[in-house]
C-alpha cells in the first residue's frame, strides 16, 4: 500500500534528475502514484516513471543545449537595429532546436498563413503545451498588439518564453501548468493545441477528450504529428481518427489541413 512518505520520497528523487527537475510537481506526483499502483519493485517503479515522462515531454524538449543555456543566449543577443528578416532568422534558429517546431520550418510561412487565413482577426492566443511554438509568432500574420499566453509543464521552458517575449517586445506571458489538471482559466480568441493531445492520453486515459471539452475560446487550432515510422508496441491508437470522430459529434465548424508531417484542424464556433 502506498504511503504519503513513499510518494514524497519518489517525487524528490525524480526532481533531482536531469530534465525532470523543471517539471510541474503535480505532474510528477501523478506519474509516481500510477507507478506505485502497478509495481512494487524499485527498478520497475523508476523505469515506469522515467518512460512516462520521456513519452510526455522529452521527445519535445530542446535538442541542443538546455533552455537555461538558451535564456543566456537571448540575454546576449542584440535587441536593437534588427530588421524583420533578422527576427525571422533568429526565430528559425531557435525553432530548429525543438523537434516539434523543427519539423514545421520548411513550410512554416505557408502553415501559419493558411491557418490564420481561415480565422477572424485574433487579439489573444492561449497556447497549451506550447513548447517553442510562441517563438513562431514572428511568422504569424497577427496584429503587433496580440496578447499571447503560453502554457507548458517545464519551468525552464516557461522562463525561456518569458525572456523571449521581453526581448521581442511581445505582449505575452508564459506560465507553468499541468494540463492533466485542466486548462488555466484564461480567456482568449484562439486556443492552440499543437501535437499535444496524444501525449496527454498516453499519461492518463481520456485526458485529451477532457481538454478538448474544456476549450472555451471561439476559435481553436489542434494538430497531430504524422509519421511513417512503425508505432511501438502498445502505441497503435489512431488518434487522428478518434479526434475526427469527436469533432463530428461536436458543434465546431472544422477545416482540415494536411502538411508533410502534420495534420491540422482549424475550428470555429
Amino acid at each position: 500500500m502506498e504511503t504519503t512518505c513513499n510518494i514524497t520520497d519518489w517525487i524528490e528523487r525524480i526532481k533531482t534528475m536531469k530534465n525532470f527537475r523543471e517539471l510541474d510537481e503535480s505532474f510528477i506526483e501523478q506519474l509516481v502514484r500510477q507507478a506505485l499502483a502497478l509495481a512494487s519493485d524499485e527498478k520497475e517503479i523508476l523505469s515506469s516513471i522515467k518512460t512516462a515522462i520521456q513519452d510526455a515531454t522529452n521527445r519535445f524538449r530542446a535538442m541542443e543545449g538546455s533552455y537555461r543555456e538558451m535564456i543566456a543566449e537571448l540575454d546576449d543577443s542584440p535587441d536593437r537595429g534588427l530588421t524583420a528578416a533578422d527576427h525571422e532568422l533568429f526565430a528559425a534558429d531557435l525553432l530548429r532546436r525543438h523537434e516539434a517546431s523543427k519539423e514545421r520550418i520548411p513550410f512554416i510561412r505557408r502553415y501559419y498563413k493558411e491557418i490564420f487565413g481561415l480565422l477572424p482577426p485574433i487579439g489573444s492566443i492561449l497556447d497549451l503545451g506550447c513548447g517553442l511554438n510562441p517563438v513562431a509568432i514572428t511568422f504569424m500574420p497577427v496584429s503587433p498588439q496580440v496578447h499571447y499566453t503560453a502554457v507548458d509543464l517545464s519551468l525552464d521552458l516557461v522562463d525561456f518564453i518569458n525572456d523571449f517575449f521581453r526581448l521581442a517586445g511581445i505582449s505575452g506571458i508564459a506560465i507553468q501548468s499541468n494540463l492533466l489538471n485542466g486548462i488555466p482559466d484564461i480567456e482568449a480568441d484562439l486556443t492552440l493545441v499543437q501535437k499535444t493531445l496524444p501525449l496527454l492520453d498516453r499519461v492518463e486515459k481520456d485526458a485529451a477528450r477532457r481538454l478538448f471539452d474544456a476549450v472555451r475560446s471561439p476559435n481553436a487550432v489542434v494538430s497531430f504529428k504524422t509519421t511513417k515510422k512503425r508505432a511501438k508496441a502498445g502505441d497503435s491508437r489512431d488518434f487522428i481518427a478518434e479526434y475526427e470522430s469527436l469533432l463530428a459529434a461536436s458543434s465546431w465548424e472544422t477545416v482540415k489541413l494536411v502538411y508533410p508531417n502534420e495534420i491540422v484542424f482549424v475550428l470555429k464556433r
